[in-house]
């Protein structure tokens, strides 16, 4: 999706001065915030370090960050691509939130199968 992100950013600088796209573009970004946690929790899983307090607690920062940043603001996602009015804008903003959700939902499920939300 980062691709995705970059090819609005191209599309917004050469085509189009709208501040409605510049700051749909800037909350994008910001999602990106969850990002090395996930990474970090991939690097633990690869060194079989699961069962650690730090997986835990990275798990759960990460569910909690993408939570916030990507899932809660899907509204805001939406309402910003509706108000540019560029059809291409609205359908692949629909589309990264609907692959957010996917992820969302399978680090949810993943996690609470494995309790890895537990910090004892």
């Amino acid at each position: 999706h980062l691709l995705i992100i970059f090819s609005l950013s191209i599309i917004n600088i050469y085509y189009s001065k709208n501040e409605e796209m510049i700051y749909l573009l800037s909350l994008n970004y910001i999602t990106e915030i969850s990002t090395p946690f996930l990474n970090h929790s991939f690097l633990l899983s690869k060194e079989n370090k699961k069962n650690t307090k730090e997986f835990r607690i990275n798990n759960l920062l990460l569910l909690t960050i993408f939570g916030l940043t990507r899932i809660a603001m899907i509204p805001r996602f939406i309402e910003k691509a509706l108000i540019t009015n560029v059809m291409f804008v609205i359908i692949f903003q629909l589309f990264l939130n609907l692959l957010n959700i996917v992820w969302y939902y399978k680090l949810v499920t993943y996690s609470l199968k494995h309790r890895y939300l537990i910090l004892n």
